[in-house]
């Protein structure tokens, strides 16, 4: 139906083991929490998502 689903906790928690749980440390630090700054809004989440990552990382990735 293309909307969020609600969140089952709304506690932020720190990655436990980012080796076994790549798919999460790939979206926190490349696309919600980049230079580990979270995002100002859905909208910027969104179109980080959209382009293949945050705009602020585009420099590291050339």
């Amino acid at each position: 139906d293309n909307t969020w689903s609600k969140a089952r906790s709304q506690q932020w928690v720190r990655l436990q083991n980012p080796d076994r749980n790549r798919q999460h440390a790939a979206l926190y630090s490349e696309y919600l929490c980049p230079n580990g700054s979270i995002v100002g809004d859905a909208a910027e989440a969104r179109a980080a998502l959209r382009a293949g990552g945050h705009y602020s990382l585009k420099d590291r990735y050339r």
